[in-house]
């Protein structure tokens, strides 16, 4: 199973690498990093299309497949409508500023690059459920796709509530406390850890698909620790009003015990 793993990700490196280009190029052309991330949940699809052209599909295939192409496309268009009538993100535009005339070769490896790795590190229960070719169902897929749907349920909402806040201009300058925003910090990234720690309960029970652990794992630590949580709150953590919303309010994990009501 480990060689057909292997022989798996050997296959996929040549597609991802000319995946990582071709944003690339797109990235050159429009001067601007940031569709890096609509890219994202565009990967996982590209991923299972490369996958579902090798393996010959089963049912439990499906039912992994079907929950991560919902999700992708869903997160690749909501972050296109958010993102492209609007400047690059500053995250994006500070690397820009900071890397200079080196800008051209750090962001290809430093941006597309390193993100095509971690595509493949968080795919790795879709490349496992592909290569073990599994033929029956079991009771776990249920769990599985309860806890997917309440990731996308909270990712879905979570992106909608605050779509509409910024939209309304009386807002502006405000922070988002309301809906599920008063649950946590950043309720779609709840959404999206219980989206992946889904897809690996579908996933682990079939033979040694408990490895792939790994792939909740990391996506879990990249949003808590490193480009999720301490990217998005290094300049608001500086504001008052933030700062009382930090005290009040959960960073990832809801406290759903101490209902909050509405508020601005």
């Amino acid at each position: 199973m480990v060689e057909v793993i292997l022989d798996a990700y050997q296959g996929l490196l040549f597609p991802m690498v000319v995946w990582a280009v071709f944003w690339y190029l797109v990235a050159l052309l429009v001067k601007r990093d940031d569709f890096v991330d609509i890219a994202w949940g565009l990967g996982f699809i590209y991923i299972i299309y490369w996958l579902a052209h090798q393996y010959r599909l089963s049912g439990p295939d499906a039912l992994v497949y079907i929950p991560v192409v919902f999700w992708g496309f869903r997160l690749s268009g909501y972050l296109f409508w958010r993102n492209v009538a609007k400047p690059e993100d500053y995250r994006y535009a500070q690397w820009r500023k900071e890397w200079g005339k080196h800008h051209w070769w750090r962001s290809f490896l430093q941006i597309y690059l390193l993100q095509n790795v971690l595509l493949l590190i968080i795919a790795l229960p879709i490349i496992y459920i592909s290569a073990f070719v599994p033929h029956e169902f079991g009771w776990w897929i249920i769990p599985g796709l309860l806890l997917w749907a309440i990731g996308m349920y909270w990712e879905g909402v979570s992106d909608w509530q605050k779509s509409n806040f910024k939209m309304d201009p009386l807002n502006r300058g405000k922070i988002m406390k309301s809906g599920l925003w008063a649950y946590s910090r950043h309720p779609n990234y709840f959404g999206e850890i219980c989206i992946w720690w889904g897809i690996w309960i579908i996933v682990g029970p079939y033979g040694q698909g408990w490895v792939t652990i790994i792939s909740p794992i990391v996506i879990t630590f990249l949003l808590l620790k490193v480009s999720g949580v301490p990217k998005l709150e290094e300049k608001k953590s500086k504001l008052i009003d933030y700062q009382r919303y930090m005290k009040d309010t959960p960073a990832v994990f809801p406290k759903l015990s101490q209902l909050k009501y509405k508020k601005k």
